[in-house]
């Protein structure tokens, strides 16, 4: 999670160089641009993904996913290579949201959260929650409380908060239970569909090659 601190000066930038509308345009059109210049002709493939990724979309719960249920309410591509990307947008925003909420239940503050999550994810202590605009003493103090809770020992995740992670994702990854049923049988040809695609941009420089930058998001 982002620092409202570096939040809030971004955003006023961004609303004074650039409408609104011009924004949404470009961020929804560009990227079916980008995937065809890469990956070429892959357009009647990609369509038959995002019928199956809408109807996840469509059956997932909005409910204090406000992300998620914002980008629902995007005009939706016409490009089936920029709807593509779209739907994965979409559907990752629920996903985070899901994840927001589990942490928030669990009792984690913003800091703690990044903190849990850069560790998890293998990073030094800080290194990830800092570029998300918070300072190094607001990361100690975290790290404070998650060692108070037995989560930390020194400065990496203890056993117990190894496993208390994973609970974590465990728990978010329940929440998407209503996208996977409502995806159904086409779900494991859509995801090595999707990994290949993935593996192939990585390849060409189109995305960080670190899988545990991919994991942060």
């Amino acid at each position: 999670m982002f620092a409202p601190e570096l939040v809030g000066p971004q955003y006023e930038a961004g609303v004074a160089a650039v409408p609104l509308a011009d924004l949404v345009r470009v961020r929804i059109d560009a990227p079916g641009a980008t995937l065809r210049r890469l990956l070429g002709d892959v357009d009647a493939e990609a369509a038959l993904l995002v019928d199956a990724l809408r109807r996840g979309i469509d059956a997932a719960d909005r409910t204090a996913r406000p992300l998620f249920t914002g980008l629902t309410t995007e005009p939706w591509p016409e490009d089936p290579l920029a709807g593509l990307v779209h739907a994965c947008h979409v559907l990752r925003e629920h996903r985070g949201d899901s994840h927001l909420a589990v942490c928030a239940v669990d009792g984690l503050d913003p800091v703690q959260m990044n903190v849990l999550t850069e560790l998890w994810c293998g990073y030094p202590l800080g290194s990830y929650t800092a570029s998300r605009g918070w300072s190094l003493r607001q990361v100690e103090a975290a790290a404070a409380r998650l060692r108070a809770r037995g989560l930390m020992v020194g400065d990496q995740l203890s056993d117990t908060g190894l496993s208390h992670r994973a609970d974590l994702e465990g728990r978010t990854d329940a929440m998407q239970q209503s996208v996977v049923d409502a995806i159904g049988d086409e779900l494991p040809e859509v995801t090595k569909r999707l990994g290949d695609w993935s593996d192939a941009l990585v390849a060409l420089d189109a995305a960080p090659p670190d899988p545990a930058k991919r994991l942060a998001g």
